[in-house]
């Protein structure tokens, strides 16, 4: 006999929920306690009834987990109710869910904690909230939030302080405290774990979209879309969050007798040019829509680690919770007059065959939520009426399909967003560079490092040798990265033209967007550099150097630092001209010599500068951040060097 399980809740994200336990092979029922009148059959619906005879239902029914996926019963204290009955919850008791049901609360926990958080003030009155708008100082903007649950709409983000206190007005009636907050600045992340105390696994992250027009304008709303993966989101940042953000929580709330078993949800801010982040909010559930894109692609048994979470049982288990390589989009489809008067009993066209997809799926294209069923057909019955779902290799093909369900499955008035991961696409199309090497590759296999290690957004097209014996071709083979090799032995230099000629033509069957030179041992001429010009005028061939350019060009730089005396040299990273070692420079790093006894230190010193700085260096230059600019000074002249780079 398989478990039997409950999933609180009627939304889309109880679908996905309900969906996706029943995915287990451990699970032999599912039931869904209200549920909705478009999820599959298979569900059996519970009317969910006041927690103690819901509770008194699953005991007597054998239920052997109960997962809550709303915020109100949670802060109603469903789960210590259902615990009391000696019921398996997943999702935290009443004093734990204050960590969402009351902003005040999570920002009291930040700070104790020492999560960075937004500059904030709260007021127990309109009348403070008003004191405190017109009285300090918010350059960059407000946000409004009030304090207890609003379903996703108690958060209004203001440019100026007319909209604050209009904010105020609206917000005041429905919660007696606000919280007023310095906006912040960068793009939003949602990022999950689940948890058992203090042990955390963290899911990968999500973005939603909460604004209900296109370009982020409108009001908010509980979510009108969400992706997952992120695009940009460095490797290194889930250990980061893990140590920064969800530990220190979970052990603030347990210091507090509140300690967290379910799933714990930062909302944040990032900005990862500078590598930096703010923890807007907590919630202490899986986010919708976020959910409906987190599912599909998690890897494994959600029954098992939810059952772990809440036996307090994750100490053991994977840190990084595995997710799929493939790319989720969901689209939010609302009733005309959301988020403030969603008119109902629309009837929706195409949704009954569309969800009948669900049992020829693998992964359901439709996830209902304000459904009900009128006749032989089904109509709108809330706000956010049904969410559909891509999945593809790519964020664009995701997307693509995510849409394209909408060319049979509308209904009148329908409100959707038509730009949910329009930019994370664009952003996704990753440069495509071609590393250029003579030697063994330590310059390639750091910018491959990096690039695994989200740390450089790029595509590694072909690594391009010049000599057919040359180690980072084997490298190159082992990592799976296409090779292509002309040896320029069978040429010579009185066939160099010709050598030229090869190796652009085999170029263009790779079509890379850069040459990355990385230890490649060989002038080139104008004609070739021409042929991968900027329409702007400067090349797009970059190489590091080993000295601090003008000084020491040429071979074996560091040989030549050492032999000279000088107590300091440096690498250089320049555009390719024709003239050796030329072209303007992008960046330069200086390292002291002076303690060093033999060549062979200062290059070692140098390279592990080189592989450092090198990736940082092509993360702006492979998104032409950059503008290169004449100069006519006399002593730019003399120097021979006639231009120079400003980053944007």
């Amino acid at each position: 006999m398989g478990a039997k399980v409950v999933v609180v809740g009627a939304g889309a994200r109880e679908h996905a929920l309900a969906w996706k336990l029943s995915r287990s092979p451990h699970v032999a029922h599912v039931f869904v306690a209200p549920g909705n009148a478009g999820m599959p059959v298979c569900f059996e619906r519970w009317d969910l009834g006041s927690f103690e005879a819901f509770a008194k239902r699953c005991v007597v029914e054998h239920i052997d987990l109960v997962v809550i996926g709303p915020d109100n019963p949670l802060a109603e204290g469903i789960t210590d109710i259902l615990e009391s009955h000696g019921l398996l919850v997943f999702g935290p008791s009443r004093k734990a869910a204050q960590i969402e049901a009351s902003k005040s609360f999570a920002k009291d926990v930040m700070e104790a904690a020492r999560v960075p958080t937004a500059r904030f003030k709260v007021c127990d009155s309109a009348a403070d909230a008003k004191k405190v708008i017109e009285n300090e100082s918010w350059p960059n903007g407000l946000v409004v939030k009030a304090d207890g649950l609003a379903f996703g709409k108690g958060v209004h983000v203001c440019d100026n302080e007319e909209q604050a206190l209009k904010a105020v007005a609206e917000l005041a009636p429905h919660s007696p405290r606000l919280l007023i907050e310095e906006r912040l600045a960068g793009e939003e992340v949602s990022w999950m774990a689940f948890c058992s105390g203090v042990d955390c696994s963290l899911l990968e992250p999500a973005r939603d979209f909460k604004r209900l027009l296109d370009q982020d304008e409108g009001p908010n709303t509980g979510g009108m879309g969400a992706l997952s993966p992120v695009p940009g989101v460095p490797a290194h940042w889930a250990e980061r969050m893990q140590r920064e953000v969800f530990e220190p929580t979970l052990r603030e709330l347990q210091k507090r007798g509140c300690e967290f078993k379910g799933l714990l949800y930062a909302g944040l801010m990032v900005d990862f040019a500078q590598d930096r982040y703010w923890v807007l909010e907590f919630n202490a559930r899986f986010g919708d829509p976020e959910a409906q894109v987190l599912l599909p692609r998690m890897k494994g048994d959600l029954y098992e680690w939810c059952r772990a979470s809440a036996k307090g049982e994750l100490a053991g288990w994977p840190r990084i919770v595995p997710f799929s390589e493939e790319s989720a989009v969901t689209i939010v489809a609302a009733a005309p007059g959301y988020p403030q008067a969603p008119q109902s009993g629309i009837l929706i066209e195409g949704f009954a065959a569309k969800s009948r997809e669900d049992t020829m799926s693998a992964v359901p294209p439709l996830f209902s939520a304000a459904v009900k069923k009128d006749g032989d057909g089904f109509v709108s019955a809330g706000g956010r009426v049904f969410s559909v779902l891509g999945m593809g290799p790519s964020l664009k093909v995701a997307r693509e399909k995510a849409y394209a369900h909408f060319s049979d499955l509308s209904f009148k008035g329908m409100q959707l967003r038509r730009d949910i991961g329009e930019k994370e696409s664009r952003s996704q199309a990753l440069p495509r560079i071609a590393i250029f090497a003579s030697g063994r590759g330590s310059g390639f296999g750091a910018i491959l490092n990096a690039i695994k290690n989200k740390e450089l957004a790029a595509q590694v097209c072909v690594v391009f040798s010049d000599k057919n014996d040359a180690p980072v071709l084997e490298l190159a083979k082992r990592e799976g990265v296409p090779i292509c090799c002309v040896d320029f032995s069978k040429f010579g230099r009185a066939r160099r033209a010709e050598f030229e000629e090869r190796v652009i033509a085999e170029m263009r069957t790779f079509q890379p967007d850069f040459l990355v030179f990385a230890g490649f041992m060989r002038l080139v001429s104008r004609f070739f550099i021409d042929a991968f010009r900027s329409p702007k005028g400067y090349s797009r061939i970059v190489n590091i150097h080993p000295s601090l350019l003008p000084s020491f060009p040429g071979r074996d730089s560091y040989a030549q630092a050492f032999e000279h005396g000088v107590k300091i040299t440096g690498v250089s990273v320049h555009l390719v001209e024709e003239e050796m070692d030329g072209g303007p420079i992008l960046a330069q790093e200086a390292f002291d010599i002076s303690d060093l006894r033999t060549a062979s230190e200062v290059e070692k010193r140098g390279l592990s500068v080189e592989h450092r700085l090198y990736p940082k260096v092509l993360n702006w230059f492979l998104q032409e951040q950059f503008q290169v600019e004449t100069l006519s000074s006399l002593a730019s002249e003399i120097a021979g060097r006639r231009t120079r780079v400003l980053q944007n």
